[in-house]
């Protein structure tokens, strides 16, 4: 019964013990981490303009997206559509042929003009009724 008695006081104590950091060991890493970097970007959930990301995704500056950089800056949208958005098969699209592609596709789901940049409900919300 002793012994019983005595790992049912010691047991916490041990415990406690072993989550302390030795005198001279380091100190126990931070459970923490780091604070979020902001790095001036959209916030989580809202994507930049079809602008931005397409002159971010044109690493050429020449404004002629090719498929292999659209794949890179994850354009998955571009990649999917490529050969639907590059009408004429030059092997490139431009923000006109972007832009012309959306505003086809907008009308043929029946949308009347689209809104200009940066107004109107965001991507994938549902029509006003």
């Amino acid at each position: 019964m002793r012994s019983w008695l005595a790992i049912a006081v010691l047991l916490p104590l041990t415990t406690a013990a072993m989550a302390q950091p030795a005198p001279d060991g380091p100190p126990p890493p931070d459970q923490s981490g780091p604070p979020p970097m902001d790095h001036g970007g959209p916030p989580p959930g809202h994507r930049a303009p079809m602008r931005e990301r397409f002159e971010a995704a044109n690493t050429t500056n020449d404004g002629k997206l090719t498929l292999e950089q659209a794949r890179a800056a994850h354009m998955v949208g571009v990649v999917r559509h490529f050969s639907e958005i590059d009408a004429d098969h030059k092997g490139y699209v431009t923000l006109q042929d972007l832009r012309a592609w959306m505003v086809a596709q907008h009308a043929a789901r029946g949308g009347g003009q689209m809104p200009p940049p940066g107004e109107g409900p965001p991507p994938g919300a549902p029509p006003p009724q």
